[in-house]
């Protein structure tokens, strides 16, 4: 549950943020967002041999997508989730793609 807090967390500060420019944003992912990150790092680096669990699976798929959960930090045009962009594109590849 505790990982799930840390998700949990980020996205309740992803939509406070929703309405500010891409420089405030920016600005506010480093204020808010990264010590929320920083504290989930050091909670998944907290675990050793956890051996093959499904938890266990959960904290070394955090750790190996580590750089690319922290790249939404970058920019403040980027989001940390891709479902705006997903919903947005739907309709065009549901219209456009062939049926299988």
């Amino acid at each position: 549950m505790r990982g799930k807090r840390y998700c949990d967390r980020l996205f309740e500060i992803e939509g406070k943020l929703a309405d500010l420019s891409a420089d405030e944003r920016f600005l506010k992912h480093l204020e808010l967002a990264k010590p929320v990150l920083d504290d989930y790092l050091l909670w998944l680096m907290s675990f050793d041999n956890l051996g093959e669990s499904l938890f266990s699976k959960a904290v070394q798929y955090s750790l190996n997508h580590w750089k690319q959960l922290n790249n939404y930090l970058l920019d403040g045009k980027l989001e940390l989730s891709n479902n705006r962009t997903e919903r947005s594109v739907k309709m065009w590849v549901i219209f456009f793609l062939p049926s299988c």
